[in-house]
């Protein structure tokens, strides 16, 4: 595996690239950022960046390790004028899948997974499906399913102005207690659900 790595004042961009043919490449956004950090689970006490550092990275190294290119999105500043950027060079890198790592927090109440895809994307329903199955899965909380964010809703810029397929992944709920206890319990082999995911995604049985 070859590890490449740049660096501008947005944003860092770690590349991992595999030994041989490549099979597809896979950008990892890392949710929110250095300066907002998203939202954050008391039960944690880790905020939505610091929570998905560790499996964007090790997702990054194991999708290389079975041929895939893999590009870790890691930002440093906050909101839209932080977010462009990386998705102008996403756009340039003709990648053919954005995974978008996050968790969410309502009421306290609230549990379970949810991802996120544009209305008009087959591809990003698709994806949308099997990441959620792999997730709540893994994290064995409730299925909240694939939901579709159109032209207006929060957060439908991530999912539309991207050219690669791209997909929200909100792992559970970081102020639900039980859900914060299994992000806590699965998240050293969070990355492996990612892999089996994308593998399935791309029809991969290797």
């Amino acid at each position: 595996m070859q590890i490449e790595r740049t660096e501008n004042e947005n944003h860092k961009v770690t590349t991992y690239l595999p030994k041989g043919e490549i099979k597809a490449v896979v950008a990892i956004f890392i949710g929110h950022s250095v300066e907002d950090g998203g939202a954050y689970s008391p039960w944690m006490e880790l905020n939505e960046y610091a929570y998905n550092n560790e499996p964007a990275y090790n997702l990054g190294v194991g999708l290389a390790n079975i041929g895939y290119k893999a590009l870790v999105y890691d930002r440093v500043v906050a909101g839209w004028k932080g977010w462009q950027p990386m998705c102008d060079d996403l756009n340039q890198q003709c990648a053919d899948l954005h995974l978008m790592l996050h968790f969410n927090c309502y009421n306290g109440r609230a549990r379970g997974t949810e991802t996120l895809y544009f209305y008009a994307s087959k591809k990003g329903y698709k994806a949308a499906r099997i990441f959620c199955n792999h997730i709540y899965k893994h994290f064995n909380t409730h299925k909240r399913g694939a939901k579709p964010l159109t032209y207006g809703e929060r957060a439908y810029a991530l999912v539309a102005k991207p050219k690669a397929v791209s997909v929200i992944l909100e792992a559970a709920f970081g102020d639900n207690k039980a859900d914060a206890q299994a992000l806590i319990e699965g998240r050293p082999t969070y990355h492996d659900a990612l892999i089996t995911a994308t593998k399935e995604y791309f029809g991969d049985e290797s």
